[in-house]
């Protein structure tokens, strides 16, 4: 614990890869459906980069989607793969609070149903803030706010959160 309380971090890269499998009930004849009846995998690539009391994020993914050849009766529904990237700068304060700005893109998923291109192709820009201000070593308040700047498919939407965080073990 005392080594962690000294760290200075310096260039991270990190990578992820998530998959997903079909889950729930689905029913063929449904168009919304609670299961999915289709795999997923989500590759995904980021690096973090500290500057003093700064932090800058950047980070990639792809998901990929495999065609669900039971959609509505027998039809099959497959969609281009959705691209997204995220980037924050974060602000660490002397009492471990934070702020951060942040701004997400996504793009694609464009479907098909029968190889017939659907008017889906979705394309979003949201920007957003997040403070956390710790209350002890182990409890920190959290403020979150997001705004929808642009949006092809006019889904926009606007989000205010707060949270209450816990964090186990020795704290800092």
């Amino acid at each position: 614990m005392d080594e962690f309380k000294s760290y200075q971090q310096d260039l991270m890269i990190g990578a992820s890869l998530a998959a997903s499998i079909p889950w729930g009930k689905y029913n063929s004849e449904q168009r919304l459906n609670v299961g999915a009846n289709r795999s997923l995998i989500q590759p995904g690539i980021g690096a973090s980069q500290a500057i003093g009391p700064w932090r800058l994020e950047l980070a990639g993914m792809a998901t990929v989607y495999k065609s669900n050849t039971s959609f509505m009766g027998s039809n099959t529904l497959s969609q281009n793969p959705m691209y997204s990237t995220e980037s924050h700068g974060i602000y660490y304060f002397e009492n471990m609070a934070w702020i951060s700005a942040d701004a997400t893109y996504y793009m694609g998923v464009q479907s098909y149903v029968n190889g017939l291109p659907i008017n889906d192709s979705q394309e979003n820009w949201r920007f957003g803030s997040t403070l956390s201000y710790p209350i002890n070593k182990h409890n920190s308040i959290r403020l979150t706010g997001s705004k929808g700047v642009y949006s092809r498919t006019n889904n926009s939407y606007d989000a205010i959160s707060v949270a209450w965080q816990y964090r186990w073990g020795g704290g800092i």
